[in-house]
């Protein structure tokens, strides 16, 4: 490319050539080749670099700095900084963006992988990024190093960066229109790898949460999910307590019982007690997380916490297949250990309680069924969703159809 560049040797250029070339064909990589050119006065090669850049060509800046040799280097490096710090300051948000991508390119320069030849200049373009421009522009792909470890190479040899970082983080969470910003300034905090950082990044995730709650975005649980922060989980478990969110978002919650383990049993307990205004499958998988975290021996405390008064399938055997499903692929595998717990609730003043003790019974014990469910053969409490035809059978009724059947 620079081959083809500017100017003849020899000739005398003024400023106003310099400007002109912005605006004719073949202007630019003419202006590229002034700026390459060390024999040319640095006042004029800037202001080719500057006219480059008003263009929003700094890959044509990058490449002239790629190809320079070292002498080169280290005299157009600190002036493209300061170039690029001018821009991340001003008002107009296109320059922003045109001194944030500057400003990556150039702090790949400040690293060791480049014996950091942007040397006295370095903090001072990464504090203006973090504070101006960090997020504006995402990652170059022909970059030899990744802006961020750019910026955080810079942001370990000089504290105040990250302290700008933080801060910037901070404000980003409780902005509901800043949800992308927040979210790569929070992997280049992670990036540090610090402690300090681990907690505060759970703690952002957080904020950010109740801060745009109920719009929550698919993004941010997926963060606070891959975050792995307790805190956070659990958060994300009280999501499914709430059916006016989106099933999707809710899902992550049940994500979030399976990696919290034990930890999460209180928890899933308020979504099992929970009074949903319609019937809700959060119960249903909270009940199913709470046998796989703490088995038959928080098998009696789950069913008795489900809510008697709760709305309840009622069409056709709806709420007898739930709790079939429930004892065939859960209960049935520490059958056993579950049956003293199951025939204690028998005489549960819970009849959902009940309900699942007679159907588990029924299908766990069949040959016992009969004699332990006796103690409901006079016990009429109806039972909805339990006949194909759709009427209420009750206790009594299931008692004596498993008798005489």
């Amino acid at each position: 490319m620079l081959g083809l560049l500017a100017s003849s040797p020899g000739c005398s250029f003024e400023a106003s050539d310099v400007d002109g070339w912005q605006d004719v064909q073949g202007g630019l990589p003419r202006l590229a080749g002034y700026l390459a050119d060390g024999t040319r006065p640095l006042k004029l090669r800037m202001r080719a670099a500057r006219g480059l850049f008003a263009k929003d060509q700094v890959d044509y800046i990058m490449a002239v700095v790629a190809k320079a040799d070292a002498a080169q280097r280290t005299l157009l490096l600190p002036k493209l900084a300061r170039l690029a710090q001018e821009s991340l300051a001003d008002p107009d948000a296109q320059t922003v963006n045109r001194g944030a991508s500057l400003a990556y390119y150039l702090l790949e320069y400040g690293t060791p992988a480049h014996q950091n030849v942007l040397g006295a200049a370095t903090p001072a373009l990464a504090e203006a990024l973090a504070k101006n421009g960090l997020s504006r522009i995402p990652p170059k792909e022909d970059a030899t190093i990744s802006p961020k470890k750019a910026l955080l190479s810079a942001a370990l040899a000089h504290p105040p960066v990250v302290d700008l970082m933080i801060g910037a983080a901070k404000a980003a969470a409780v902005d509901p229109t800043a949800e992308r910003r927040f979210l790569v300034l929070l992997d280049y905090l992670g990036a540090l790898r610090q402690p300090a950082m681990t907690t505060l990044r759970a703690e952002l995730l957080l904020a950010r949460a109740r801060a745009v709650y109920p719009k929550i975005s698919d993004a941010l649980v997926q963060a606070m999910l891959a975050d792995r922060n307790p805190t956070l989980l659990k958060f994300l478990i009280e999501l499914t307590r709430d059916p006016a969110l989106p099933e999707r978002i809710r899902g992550f919650g049940f994500a979030a019982m399976s990696q919290l383990g034990k930890d999460a049993i209180p928890n899933m307990m308020r979504v099992v007690r929970t009074d949903f205004p319609t019937p809700d499958d959060a119960r249903y998988l909270a009940l199913r997380g709470l046998w796989e975290a703490g088995g038959p021996a928080h098998l009696g405390a789950a069913l008795r916490a489900l809510p008697p008064e709760g709305k309840w399938p009622s069409n056709g055997t709806e709420f007898r297949d739930d709790i079939d499903a429930f004892c065939d692929n859960r209960v049935m595998t520490k059958a056993a250990e579950a049956k003293p717990v199951l025939i204690e609730l028998l005489d549960d003043s819970n009849w959902i309680a009940r309900a699942y003790a007679l159907r588990c019974i029924t299908r766990l014990y069949p040959n016992e069924a009969a004699d332990l469910v006796g103690i409901l053969a006079e016990d009429l409490t109806p039972l909805p969703g339990w006949q194909e035809s759709g009427e209420p059978s009750s206790f009594a009724a299931a008692v004596q159809a498993l008798k005489e059947g």
